[in-house]
Formats: structure tokens, sequence, C-alpha cells
């Protein structure tokens, strides 16, 4: 159950970048399973990353 818990934990920044058409959502879902093998140390990064409105990205 624990094991579960982390996989669907880990996967939160993805589905809210999947939802709002975030123009890096495939690198957030690479991240995301990064931050599984460093036991989460980088999940509030990728999580806040994923929130990040697309006018952030515009002067890139």
């Amino acid at each position: 159950m624990v094991i579960y818990a982390l996989v669907w934990l880990h996967g939160i920044p993805h589905h809210i970048a999947e939802n709002n058409n975030h123009p890096h959502k495939s690198a957030i879902h690479v991240a995301c399973w990064l931050s599984v093998f460093t036991l989460h140390a980088l999940w509030p990064l990728v999580y806040l990353w994923a929130i990040c409105r697309k006018s952030v990205y515009r002067w890139m």
C-alpha cells in the first residue's frame, strides 16, 4: 500500500502539467520519475514547476 501511495504521489505534478497543457510536460514527467529515485527530494521543485503559468515561459 505504501509503494502504491508513493507511485501515485510522484505522478501528481505530471497530471497537473497534462491538465494545464504545460509546455514542458514531458520533462516534468521525467523529473517525476527521477524524484522517485531520489526519495522525493526533487518532488517539491517538480511540483512548483508544474503549477507555474505559461506566461512565465514566454521569454524563452
